[in-house]
């Protein structure tokens, strides 16, 4: 047989007890916890915009092991969110001519994305009808040729003035015109 004195354990030693004084609080109640999951921030971004959508037909799927704070952290969650907000908003992008690459975010309040877009498409369709009718008009086409003469002009003088230099210091200058702007 074998000896099992050396290896009885004392009944007091069987179990780990906690000194109460020794962990800072009365109760637990007092313990400031964290309203998240710890390492889950984009997880729970995700699921706070599934609570805030406000159209019908959206779910919410949340998969894990059993115990890890799924549960206590939608209820958290659904606790902290403002069901009765009533700002809505409409978010859209325009081009940046500024900065191509960099669209500009524009946010209006609800509906209001959809009357710019209105808005905006007749815009579009006035510069599409509008625009050829000017471009075929007397009056522009008398600014334009008013404006091609002036630049012919200054063209001229501007030609006139280096071909003279040329001249001076001994060369000669031969003018080739292409287009119907030179």
């Amino acid at each position: 047989m074998m000896n099992t004195e050396k290896r009885a354990v004392n009944v007091q030693n069987l179990r780990w007890r906690c000194d109460p004084d020794l962990l800072g609080f009365e109760s637990t109640e007092d313990i400031n916890y964290k309203p998240h999951i710890i390492g889950q921030d984009r997880a729970l971004d995700a699921i706070r915009l599934g609570l805030e959508m406000r159209s019908p037909g959206y779910n919410i799927y949340v998969s894990g092991l059993t115990g890890t704070g799924k549960s206590t952290a939608i209820e958290r969650l659904l606790k902290s969110i403002d069901r009765h907000k009533a700002e809505l908003s409409d978010i859209f992008y325009l081009f940046n001519f500024d900065l191509p690459d960099n669209p500009v975010c524009v946010t209006v309040p609800a509906g209001e994305g959809r009357r710019f877009k209105a808005k905006m498409l007749r815009v579009f369709e006035t510069v599409r009808d509008y625009v050829p009718l000017a471009f075929r008009s007397d009056k522009f086409k008398e600014k334009r040729d008013a404006i091609l003469d002036d630049v012919k002009k200054r063209k001229a003088k501007v030609i006139q003035k280096f071909e003279k230099e040329v001249n001076d210091r001994g060369f000669s200058m031969v003018q080739v015109e292409y287009g119907p702007f030179t």
